[in-house]
């Protein structure tokens, strides 16, 4: 070995010294900033972990349940329809159905029909307005704090909802619906989100159409809607980033908690068109067929003002639509219905319709066949002379100026046309559910319905009664010309109206003094003939029945000496005749009584 000096040791290169310590051995603690700064992070985090923890356990020993807080939310989550627009029907592939209107003949019964259309609505939290008796005041600010201020906004996938509506025995499928973009809404009080939300439907016509006439009738309390949903949620982060929460499935979503019936009805109702007053029949036509009678009529109606709520495609049409019609009983109850008469409505192009203002359009029918029996000889009332039936009350409203005339409108179907809104297999599948009374102003004027009446061949006489006194009698042939109002006959001579008896009473008036009525109590045989006329639109009946050695009523005696002088002393005397007649037709409907005709005219009383 060499030995080290002093020398040599200078002269090596300083070198770090290199300490190993035995795992035994104390180690020597030197001071170090690292571990100061590490202490201090410990701490941090220790307090941090506190706080979370105190945090959680707060939420935890305050949370309620989870119905609690969904009905929370319900009740403070406010929705109002602002517009629904319609974009078409689509199959279940996708494609369009551009003619809806064939959709029930060229497409396949089986294809499934969607509608594509848009909701516009507006949303909104009122954290103050929920009165949740299941939260205490303290878990509703922790739930409002955490929409207000942790979520903020919060978005929805409605992946898809299916919705039922409860009747009386069970729950009727309505429909399926999904909405296919992302609906994010504010949470933050008060704050609208306005959404413009694309909404695919594939309806159940049949069970909705119930429901609608539901909300039309402003039944709310039978409404029952609930859905089942299947729903992502999601917050938003930044541009397209997003962080899910969760899929969330609701079943049983009652549509109570979350819709005013009554207040979307009457903002709904104003994009509908509504009837402010009667309709009012502007004219009336009926002509003769082979087994009837054809009957077209003008009418005219007063529309309230609408708003855009509901928008509908350009060119939409509403299809001509067949209806049938049920009349009024004894009772004032439709049960009386016309099976062998149907009416038809035009079609009607809903831009035709004004915003405000008066539409006209038309009614063409066909009646077949006899009227019902009920309508004709049910009877409502009677006395010694006269029993009246439907039909006369129904003529009584029609001859009576300042009463409607009342009756039943059902739908039966639609007809096949272009740019219906909706397919005309779906359109019938609702129409059968459309029912509804209607009250319209059709007047008569009786008056002019007996144009003229006077007495050929007349003559005064005593005669013995039937006591052995003298009686005054009268004998002659009353003839009557009646007017058919509406009425155009077929032009072939056959007469498919007639008057077959006749009875009421005649008053006599000489000088413009009543002083005769010949009272006629039964019905009598009477003949009709149709006056022959170039104007296939205007007709009249010339009707006329003998009187012979009939009774007669002295109403003033002075003025009977007065008129049997005249006769006596120039042989003959003018007198005025007002007539009051009842008068029963055949028609190839049935026999139809008309009561308390009124006419007048002159004529000359001869020895």
């Amino acid at each position: 070995m060499s030995r080290t000096t002093d020398a040599d040791l200078e002269r090596q290169p300083l070198r770090e010294e290199i300490v190993r310590y035995n795992a035994l051995e104390a180690q020597p603690q030197v001071p170090d900033k690292r571990g100061c700064s590490r202490k201090k992070g410990f701490v941090l985090m220790a307090i941090l972990a506190g706080c979370i923890l105190y945090l959680l356990t707060y939420i935890w020993n305050n949370s309620p349940s989870s119905d609690a807080i969904e009905h929370y939310f319900e009740d403070a989550t406010n929705v109002e329809v602002r517009g629904i627009s319609f974009d078409g029907w689509y199959s279940d592939g996708g494609d369009r159905l551009d003619d809806p209107g064939d959709g029930g003949e060229s497409d396949s019964p089986d294809e499934i029909k969607i509608l594509k259309m848009r909701l516009r609505v507006g949303v909104w939290m009122d954290y103050e307005s929920t009165s949740s008796s299941e939260l205490s005041q303290k878990q509703a600010r922790l739930l409002s704090a955490i929409g207000q201020s942790v979520m903020k906004t919060v978005c929805f996938n409605l992946k898809n909802m299916t919705t039922y509506n409860d009747n009386s025995t069970s729950s009727e499928l309505l429909g399926f619906a999904s909405v296919p973009s992302r609906i994010c809404v504010d949470l933050r009080d008060k704050v609208v989100t306005e959404l413009d939300i694309p909404v695919l439907v594939q309806p159940k016509i049949k069970n909705l159409a119930s429901v609608i006439l539901k909300i039309w009738k402003k039944k709310y309390k039978e409404i029952r809607i609930w859905s089942d949903l299947d729903v992502d949620l999601s917050k938003p982060l930044w541009k397209n980033w997003k962080l899910p929460i969760g899929n969330i499935k609701l079943r049983r979503f009652e549509w109570d908690d979350l819709i005013n019936w009554e207040k979307s009805y009457d903002r709904l109702r104003r994009s509908f068109i509504r009837i402010t007053e009667p309709f009012q029949v502007e004219s009336f036509e009926f002509r003769d067929s082979t087994d009837g009678f054809d009957l077209k009529v003008d009418i005219s109606c007063s529309i309230a003002e609408r708003d855009d709520t509901i928008e509908l495609p350009a060119n939409c049409v509403l299809p001509p639509t067949v209806w049938k019609i049920n009349l009024p009983d004894c009772n004032a109850e439709y049960s009386i219905s016309l099976e062998h008469a149907s009416f038809q409505t035009s079609a009607i192009n809903m831009n035709d319709f004004p915003n405000e203002g008066v539409f006209f359009t038309s009614i063409h029918g066909q009646v077949r066949s006899s009227l019902p029996d009920q309508l004709l000889y049910q009877v409502c009332s009677s006395d010694e002379e006269n029993v009246i039936t439907p039909i006369n009350l129904l003529l009584g409203k029609i001859f009576n100026g300042t009463e409607l005339v009342s009756f039943e409108v059902q739908a039966q179907n639609a007809q096949y046309i272009n740019n219906t809104v909706f397919p005309i297999d779906l359109i019938n599948d609702f129409l059968p559910m459309v029912q509804f009374p209607v009250d319209a102003n059709l007047t008569v004027n009786s008056d002019e319905l007996i144009e003229q009446v006077s007495v050929d061949g007349l003559k005064l006489k005593w005669v013995k009664g039937k006591r052995g006194e003298k009686e005054l009698a009268v004998l002659g042939k009353v003839i009557g010309i009646v007017n058919i109002p509406y009425y155009t006959s077929s032009g072939s001579g056959a007469e498919s109206i007639s008057i077959k008896k006749i009875k009421g009473y005649t008053n006599l008036y000489h000088e413009d003094r009543h002083f005769l009525t010949v009272p006629i109590n039964v019905w009598k045989d009477a003949k009709s003939d149709m006056l022959p006329s170039d104007d296939r639109s205007k007709n009249q009946l010339q009707v006329s029945f003998d009187i012979a050695n009939e009774e007669v009523e002295i109403v003033n005696r002075l003025q009977l000496t007065k008129c049997l002088n005249e006769i006596l002393i120039r042989g003959q005397a003018q007198v005025f005749v007002e007539g009051t007649l009842d008068l029963m037709t055949e028609t190839k409907l049935g026999d139809i009584v008309f009561f308390g005709l009124k006419g007048d005219g002159k004529t000359v009383v001869k020895k």
